[in-house]
């Protein structure tokens, strides 16, 4: 029996420090390992509690994005939005490309955020 796998998501697990500025720097590439121009695309990001619960700790409002042509996307939230329950969540980066509107999940997995201990 042939298998296809059409999920696009790298699996990438994040662990943050709960009341610090969380920075993600990644640069993403196509399947050839060519950069993918990121300015093409609208970006969408949510924690929730566990996969399919609808209990959002940190909402995509909070989430901002930086691109570039080079494949850079950085992904940013301030200190202030950080004040969140310690604990293990879980987290997926969209994009959407605002030529062709195909939706594609590029990033998921666990999002840990450890307790601070400065407040």
């Amino acid at each position: 029996m042939a298998k296809v796998n059409v999920d696009p998501g790298l699996r990438l697990d994040i662990t943050c420090r709960r009341g610090d500025t969380f920075i993600l720097n990644t640069y993403v590439n196509d399947l050839d390992g060519n950069p993918i121009d990121t300015t093409q695309f609208t970006f969408k990001t949510e924690v929730r509690a566990y996969p399919g619960s609808d209990d959002i700790i940190i909402t995509d409002d909070l989430f901002s994005y930086e691109t570039g042509v080079d494949g850079m996307l950085r992904i940013t939230v301030p200190a202030a939005d950080m004040e969140v329950d310690a604990g293990v969540y879980a987290y997926d980066v969209q994009a959407t490309d605002d030529v062709s509107f195909i939706v594609m999940t590029w990033l998921y997995g666990m999002f840990t955020v450890n307790q601070d201990i400065t407040q």
